[in-house]
């Protein structure tokens, strides 16, 4: 094993907590997704990766769980938690002290990477940067003092919690190149990763009606909206899959075009079968709103991982790194994304476009694979190092 180590900061989920604290609804997929990324490349640069995960349960349980080492993997710890409001978040920062006080008496730490800009995550980091002067990395993936599923009073917490605290960081890894104007300390882009699988872009008949598949939240701010209002313009005979939860799935349910199908909220196995069988998945994440400039939908890299194609809006820098990989539709228009739909349709029907995207996809699978990420990281904190 490595003498040199990361503690990872975030929210990180096994069956064992998942059952003690009836943590489902509180597990973000891609975030998990992107975790599990990152720590294949720290190990792939040569750091052991020990990760103190926020185990989250319901604010309104009012149980309090002590934390504990996962028994599935004995990397993770999760923290104690007292399911009440604010001291959800309060008992995980006490529980995060008290574990890194321990954990310190036996191991030596050469980073720690906290997981957004969370006052529980960064609060912790910010007192292992104090007391035992580790550097630490902020892995910036949504802008929560402009994500308009929050209260406005989350949001202006986040805000000033940004402020206090993006000034004090080592270095960055970062979902979009657009976010390098927010810090002055250095930084990486990690998108997202692909984890090579076996298989190659869809090869579906001619005449067969092309699958397209869209897994998101059920908000505005996701493009559901701009996604069904495409639907209207489009005119060919195709299958839209739509799987996800949240505000939109009744206005969902009334929809009457039999050419879409909605499948609820999937497992993640169940939703990975859906994907297998699709041949174009759509990310319609509104690149105008605020929350856009700020993020990066990591789940275009699962789907690349899958060797599907891949429609996109135009949000963060999608336009610029994406072009020659993914169709890109620009200013959130419905009209243009059914247009880039009836292109794909279009690319399956014409074998050297088809055997163009799909070396393409290939390309940008080995660009974000661990390996080459790990190259990236390591470089990243030579360049911290030296400040």
């Amino acid at each position: 094993m490595t003498d040199k180590n990361i503690l990872y900061i975030g929210y990180y989920y096994k069956n064992d907590v998942i059952e003690q604290r009836n943590s489902a609804p509180y597990i973000s997929q891609a975030g998990m997704n992107k975790m599990n990324f990152l720590r294949k490349v720290f190990e792939a640069a040569g750091y052991h990766t020990y990760i103190f995960s926020n185990a989250w349960t319901s604010s309104r349980s009012f149980r309090k769980y002590k934390g504990f080492w996962s028994k599935e993997d004995p990397d993770v710890y999760y923290s104690g938690i007292f399911g009440a409001p604010v001291f959800n978040a309060l008992s995980c920062i006490h529980s995060g002290k008290r574990f890194i006080r321990e954990f310190m008496k036996t191991h030596t730490l050469d980073y720690v990477v906290f997981y957004n800009m969370r006052w529980e995550t960064s609060s912790l980091a910010r007192y292992i940067q104090k007391k035992y002067k580790v550097p630490i990395i902020l892995e910036y993936e949504d802008g929560l003092e402009i994500d308009q599923n929050n209260s406005r009073i989350k949001r202006n917490f986040y805000a000033n919690l940004e402020q206090k605290v993006k000034n004090r960081i080592n270095g960055a890894i970062l979902v979009n190149s657009m976010l390098r104007e927010k810090f002055v300390c250095p930084s990486m882009v990690s998108r997202g990763g692909t984890i090579q699988q076996e298989g190659s872009m869809p090869c579906p008949p001619e005449n067969e009606p092309k699958k397209f598949l869209f897994a998101s939240t059920l908000d505005d701010q996701r493009g559901l909206t701009v996604l069904l209002e495409a639907m209207e313009h489009l005119k060919a005979d195709c299958k839209l899959l739509i799987t996800g939860r949240g505000e939109l799935e009744d206005k969902l349910k009334e929809v009457k075009d039999e050419r879409i199908e909605y499948l609820g909220y999937l497992s993640y196995e169940d939703y990975c079968k859906v994907l297998k069988d699709a041949d174009v998945c759509i990310c319609a994440q509104r690149a105008k709103a605020s929350f856009g400039q700020v993020s990066f939908p990591s789940k275009i890299f699962e789907y690349m991982s899958a060797h599907k194609l891949v429609i996109t809006s135009d949000v963060a820098d999608a336009s610029e790194y994406l072009k020659d990989v993914a169709l890109v539709y620009t200013e959130d228009d419905p009209k243009r994304l059914a247009a880039c739909m009836q292109e794909a349709i279009d690319i399956y029907d014409d074998k050297e476009r088809h055997d163009y995207y799909e070396r393409q996809i290939e390309a940008c699978i080995r660009e974000n694979s661990v390996e080459e990420t790990a190259k990236t990281f390591q470089d990243f904190v030579a360049e911290m190092d030296t400040l």
